[in-house]
């Protein structure tokens, strides 16, 4: 487009090349003008200039083309003539064909790039001076025999270990040879060797087999040194106790089952032989005098042997370590009250039954009745209010008897949509809620009326519980306490100023999660306030 001889704009395919800037102003172009105003100058003069050779070419260039010559010497101008996409591919193929053209061959970076020809068959690439070459391969090891077998072969071989002879499979007891390599070249099953392997009572070793250490008992006998002993022996040849004696004139020579002396001092005393040979003896066979030394030993052999314990312990039938247990004697597993129990002379209880102790375990309330609702002692009637939400009430609750937990219950005033209140059962700690005994359940707050959580079957025994009762949303329900004193004989009160009331119960801010009471209450915070009244059904 031109205006009185004058360039405004110039166009190819739908885009702007180039175009004429405004009338000078007083501020400097920035870049991308500058440049603009740059390549229009480049490209007028250029086509003020062009000579007719010039001007020939750019028609050969743009021949069957989609340019005229005067697009041909614009782009040229501008620097967007040649456009190649794959141009340092071109010019790596054309490097690299410099080298060589032989297919196989290496192209390698030394303090030039060098081309390496392709190898012979059966050659290998091996390093010389720090750079890559070929090499024959016949001069290295293509077979390995004997423990290891590999190839015959070049390159990778997979190596296996030679047989032994030894057949694959599980062996028990087993016998083997083994030769200087550390290799199994013989394995077969041996039998079972059943008999002793554990030693209790008065000498104790395994259980095991093979060598085991044995050891005596202890007797009761403190280790020592005593002087001029008196001691007592057990039927087994055993001191069973010993003390010093004091300094008397005695004998100076010692004979009989024990030598010593004559002389005076300290003597060493040996004791008499009996006739048995030393020596090892496994199994032993033995005869003891009166003194209790062996007076005859033999090696025996094993014919018989305890496998089976009845009667007040019972073990096995069976060989090796056996799990022992005590004889039932008839009472019935379980926890009595006041109980009345029967020991027989091994000091085992062969009766028991639960009894009525000085005064009775209900003393504080007159018992439960499966059809009604049981709340905690307050002065006050029911009220009712909005609880806060994500906070867990306590209040203390006393349990007269033994009895089954069937149904925790509240009374909602004001319903909250997508509400609910989760319930529960805490221990006693000295007058502060301590470990979780029942997660009761969920129960939705969406509908307003008496809302249960029933199918508990929570046993309880006689003693203090702490109910639990937690929202996800400040709903209205029905209230207990809050004002009053009567609270103040389990829960206590802050001071006895007038006007002063007793705590009702505890709470602790905690975000709310069906399903997922605390495991344990820890730092809750004291009320005097109202709390909600959650009642008890056996």
């Amino acid at each position: 487009m031109r205006s009185k001889g004058r360039y405004l704009s110039y166009w190819l395919n739908d885009q702007l090349i180039v175009k004429a800037w405004p009338k000078p102003t007083s501020r400097e172009p920035t870049p991308a003008e500058k440049e603009n105003q740059d390549r229009f100058k480049r490209m007028t003069q250029a086509l003020k200039d062009v000579l007719p050779i010039e001007q020939l070419s750019a028609r050969e260039v743009a021949y069957g083309s989609k340019y005229i010559w005067r697009d041909v010497l614009t782009k040229a101008m501008c620097g967007n003539l040649a456009e190649w996409d794959n141009y340092a591919e071109m010019v790596s193929q054309y490097n690299l064909d410099i080298l060589g053209t032989e297919p196989g061959m290496i192209v390698i970076r030394a303090e030039t790039w060098i081309a390496l020809r392709k190898g012979e068959n059966g050659q290998v690439l091996v390093m010389v001076d720090g750079l890559p070459a070929w090499d024959d391969a016949g001069s290295g090891i293509t077979e390995l025999l004997g423990d290891v077998l590999a190839g015959p072969g070049l390159g990778a071989q997979f190596a296996t270990l030679s047989t032994t002879g030894v057949a694959a499979g599980s062996y028990t007891n087993v016998n083997l040879t083994v030769d200087s390599k550390g290799r199994l070249t013989a394995a077969s099953s041996g039998t079972d060797n059943t008999g002793i392997n554990q030693l209790t009572g008065d000498v104790t070793a395994g259980p095991g087999t093979g060598t085991q250490l044995a050891t005596l008992s202890n007797t009761g006998v403190v280790p020592g040194p005593y002087t001029l002993a008196s001691f007592t022996v057990d039927a087994k040849g055993r001191i069973s106790a010993a003390a010093s004696g004091s300094v008397s004139p005695g004998l100076n020579q010692l004979t009989g089952d024990v030598l010593a002396g004559p002389g005076t001092g300290a003597q060493s005393a040996t004791l008499a032989t009996t006739g048995v040979t030393p020596g090892s003896y496994s199994p032993l066979a033995a005869t003891v005098d009166a003194k209790g030394r062996l007076t005859a030993a033999s090696t025996a052999s094993l014919t018989a042997y305890i496998n089976q314990l009845t009667g007040d312990v019972l073990a096995g039938p069976g060989s090796g370590s056996q799990a022992a247990a005590l004889n039932t004697t008839g009472v019935a597993a379980g926890t009595y009250t006041n109980a009345t129990v029967t020991f027989d002379a091994k000091g085992r209880a062969t009766s028991a039954a639960s009894g009525t102790s000085g005064f009775a375990t209900d003393r504080y309330h007159p018992g439960f009745q499966s059809s009604r609702l049981y709340l905690p002692p307050m002065a006050a009637a029911i009220g009712n209010g909005t609880i806060l939400a994500n906070t867990i009430y306590l209040c203390p609750f006393f349990i007269p008897q033994t009895c089954t937990l069937a149904q925790m219950s509240i009374f909602v005033n004001g319903a909250v949509a997508l509400s609910s209140v989760e319930l529960g059962l805490y221990t006693n700690s000295n007058g502060m809620p301590d470990a979780l005994i029942r997660d009761a359940g969920n129960v939705t707050t969406t509908a307003t009326g008496q809302r249960n959580v029933t199918s508990i079957s929570q046993v309880l025994s006689p003693g203090w519980v702490w109910v639990a009762f937690w929202a996800s949303h400040g709903i209205t329900v029905s209230l207990l306490g809050g004002g009053g004193g009567s609270s103040a004989y389990g829960m206590g009160i802050a001071s006895l100023g007038s006007g002063n009331v007793a705590y009702t119960h505890v709470q602790k801010a905690l975000t709310f999660s069906a399903g997922n009471l605390p495991a344990n209450i820890t730092s809750p915070t004291m009320s005097a306030n109202a709390f909600p009244a959650t009642a008890l059904q056996i």
